[in-house]
């Protein structure tokens, strides 16, 4: 998460939207206080404690709800709300590597 908060301080936020979405049960304070305590300052969080967005358990899952295949988890959604990629495990999003990645998925459309 530090490279992706690190990554949310340079992006172009016309451009690309960077959200990080919390499933942790114990709500807003939880999250805020993780946040603190890691020195996370440029990440949008959205709460999602019911997983209805994205589920671990797929006997709740709604229809439209993201699969969740491992944590943590991150989702390319185009300007249309389309998911056209997605990365599972931890990745170096300041990297060159990522930079690139992300690239091809903002210059695309």
């Amino acid at each position: 998460m530090p490279s992706l908060d690190r990554l949310a301080a340079t992006v172009d936020p016309s451009r690309v939207g960077i959200v990080a979405v919390a499933i942790d049960q114990g709500g807003a304070a939880a999250v805020v206080s993780f946040l603190r305590a890691h020195g996370l300052t440029h990440l949008t969080v959205g709460l999602d404690p019911d997983q209805r967005l994205g589920s671990l358990n797929t006997g709740h899952v709604s229809a439209d709800a993201l699969p969740l295949w491992g944590l943590p988890i991150t989702y390319i959604i185009d300007k249309h709300g389309e998911v056209v990629g997605y990365i599972t495990g931890a990745a170096e999003w300041d990297s060159p590597k990522a930079q690139a990645f992300l690239n091809y998925f903002i210059n695309a459309n």
